[in-house]
């Protein structure tokens, strides 16, 4: 049985766009494509070392209410949660339940020191 859906913690949706610069190449944003307030609970977490920095990786499990496919503000693997300078990339989007009320995301939050 799955435990019971507490939204009590307000992300932002935010989707990486390239626009045109002026040297001929791109420069990245990310643009706001919605809030949300979701249940968020910690999975797995790992460091390890790479080209002699550590790097830390946690996942979690974000439960938010469904949103239409056409809608800009459904989570998808393109795009992040942001809850200031804490990031949550998108890894993974599913129906939580056979009624389709909520979504269940996995994201990765990482750090390099």
């Amino acid at each position: 049985m799955t435990r019971p859906v507490h939204l009590g913690r307000k992300l932002v949706l935010e989707e990486r766009v390239k626009q045109p610069n002026s040297s001929g190449g791109f420069d990245e944003n990310w643009v706001t494509q919605g809030t949300h307030w979701v249940d968020l609970q910690p999975l797995t977490g790992r460091e390890r070392l790479v080209s002699g920095r550590t790097v830390s990786k946690a996942r979690y499990k974000i439960v938010c209410r469904n949103a239409p496919h056409s809608s800009p503000a459904r989570p998808s693997p393109s795009q992040r949660f942001r809850e200031g300078g804490r990031v949550y990339d998108v890894v993974s989007v599913s129906d939580r339940d056979a009624k389709g009320r909520y979504l269940e995301i996995i994201a990765e939050e990482g750090a390099v020191r």
